[in-house]
C-alpha cells in the first residue's frame, strides 16, 4: 500500500492511478481499465436485481396479509401497520446500502495487464485514514485457465486467486460486494477484472503475452 495517492490527472480529470508506482524493472503496460457498470448508484449488477425482485416480493405479501388480520384481534391490523412499515423502512434502507457499497468498491477499482501480470488497484484509506493505493499482482500461470464469468450486463475476467482479500482491503471495504453471488469468495478470494465489456478480448490478450513470455519473444511482445 501507498501511503500517499498517486493517480494521473488529464484536464483537471482524475484518470486512474500511476501504474509505474506497481511496475517492475522492463514491466510493460498492455491495457489499463476499470469496471465498465456498476460505478453509478442506479447501475445494478450482478446479484441485485434477484435481490432486490424478492424484497420487493416479500413487502408485497406482507402488505398483502393486512387482508387476513382483523381490527380487534389478537394481533390488530394497526400493530401490524405499525410493525410491517417498520420492516419495509429496514429493507429500503438495506437496499440503499448494498447499492452504496456496489458503487463505493467500483468506483475505488483499477485494472492493468502488463506483459508480466495481472493488477488490481485499489484507492481507499488505512486504519488511520490515509489516502492511499493498495495493488496486487498476479504472475502469469501458464496452467491457469482464466474463466470468464457470466455477469449482468458484462462477464467478468478472473486473473487468480488470494487466501484473503486482506491483501487489498482498504479500512472499510475491499474487493467484494453484495451484487457478488453469495458463495464467491468463501473459500479463496477471486481476483476479477470485473463487469468489462471486452473480456473475452482481454483474455485473448493475456494468452497471448503469456504465449510470447514462454517463446522469448522480444521485449514489446511480453520481452
Amino acid at each position: 500500500m501507498l501511503s500517499d495517492k498517486q493517480t494521473v490527472m488529464r484536464d483537471g480529470v482524475e484518470c486512474g492511478p500511476d501504474w509505474t508506482l506497481a511496475l517492475a524493472e522492463g514491466e510493460a503496460v498492455l491495457w489499463t481499465g476499470r469496471p465498465e457498470h456498476g460505478r453509478r448508484f442506479y447501475q445494478l449488477t450482478g446479484q441485485e436485481p434477484v435481490l432486490y425482485a424478492s424484497m420487493v416480493a416479500g413487502i408485497a405479501v406482507m402488505w398483502g396479509s393486512l387482508a387476513v388480520i382483523s381490527f380487534d384481534g389478537s394481533f390488530s391490523r394497526g400493530e401490524a401497520v405499525t410493525i410491517y412499515a417498520a420492516l419495509t423502512t429496514m429493507l429500503f434502507l438495506f437496499a440503499l446500502w448494498v447499492a452504496w457499497e456496489r458503487q463505493f468498491v467500483l468506483c475505488n477499482l483499477y485494472y492493468a495487464l502488463t506483459d508480466r501480470r495481472a493488477i488490481v488497484c485499489r484507492r481507499g484509506r488505512d486504519w488511520r485514514l490515509r489516502d492511499g493505493l493498495y495493488f496486487i499482482g498476479i504472475p502469469y500461470d501458464p496452467g491457469y485457465a482464466f474463466p470468464i464469468l457470466p455477469g449482468r450486463p458484462y462477464a467478468s475476467l478472473r486473473v487468480g486467486s488470494a487466501l484473503s482479500e486482506d491483501s487489498v482491503q482498504p479500512f472499510g471495504a475491499g474487493l467484494a460486494h453484495s451484487g457478488w453471488p453469495a458463495l464467491r469468495g468463501r473459500v479463496l478470494m477471486p481476483i476479477l477484472f470485473e463487469n468489462i465489456s471486452t473480456a473475452r478480448e482481454l483474455r485473448e490478450m493475456l494468452l497471448a503475452a503469456i504465449e510470447a513470455r514462454l517463446a522469448g519473444a522480444p521485449r514489446g511482445m511480453g520481452e
